[in-house]
């Protein structure tokens, strides 16, 4: 959808609307990768507004964009990547149940919540966590035109971050309403019509990231 947006000669600007605490690994950096390109590509202008939260995976969409806003009352970043793992067999047992898992080989599935989670389980889990937290890292150090190694300790280390907060680490450009910059976005276009995928300017909400 955004590489078909960047491909309508009547669309100046493509502002992303991003109401999101985050999301899943998969298909985040697919999507991120597609917002950087049309801001390199030079053919539509792609702004970005954290309107209310802009939490980790929406953050590194956002920080994608040419420019990146958050609203007065709003928060940016939770840059980092978590996994959860819930064992119940304790109380499956508590309650009478035996629970029998039969696989083939023997590391199929093996995350089901209904067996302990073993040293060496929790080892994989926190490697590949670790793989993909340093992809992010590349990531956000590559929007915001700063040092890998600089990430973790300029944008708040997993926390979020205040509007004031962000703007001061570098991690937004400024503080706006979505109506603030719809309006900067459409000044000074050829065409002064209400944002629609007609007119210079498009809309798309990101908010299930």
């Amino acid at each position: 959808f955004l590489r078909s947006l960047d491909a309508n000669g009547k669309i100046h600007t493509i502002v992303l609307d991003i109401r999101s605490p985050g999301g899943t690994v998969m298909g985040t950096q697919e999507t991120a990768d597609t917002v950087r390109a049309i801001r390199e590509s030079g053919n539509t202008r792609v702004w970005a507004v954290g309107n209310g939260m802009m939490a980790s995976a929406a953050t590194w969409i956002g920080t994608a964009a040419e420019k990146v806003f958050v609203t007065p009352s709003g928060e940016a970043g939770s840059i980092g990547v978590i996994s959860v793992y819930e064992d119940w067999s304790k109380a499956y047992e508590d309650y009478g149940i035996k629970v029998d898992v039969m696989r083939v080989p023997e590391k199929k599935a093996r995350f089901t919540g209904v067996e302990p989670l073993t040293e060496e389980m929790r080892s994989l889990v926190m490697q590949r966590i670790s793989e993909s937290y340093d992809v992010f890292k590349t990531a956000m150090a590559k929007n915001r035109g700063v040092k890998s190694s600089e990430v973790e300790k300029l944008f708040g280390g997993g926390e979020m971050l205040s509007a004031d907060e962000a703007v001061k680490s570098g991690l937004v450009d400024g503080i706006a309403t979505l109506d603030e910059v719809l309006a900067k976005a459409v000044k000074g276009t050829k065409r002064t019509a209400p944002a629609s995928t007609s007119a210079p300017l498009a809309q798309m909400k990101l908010d299930a990231l």
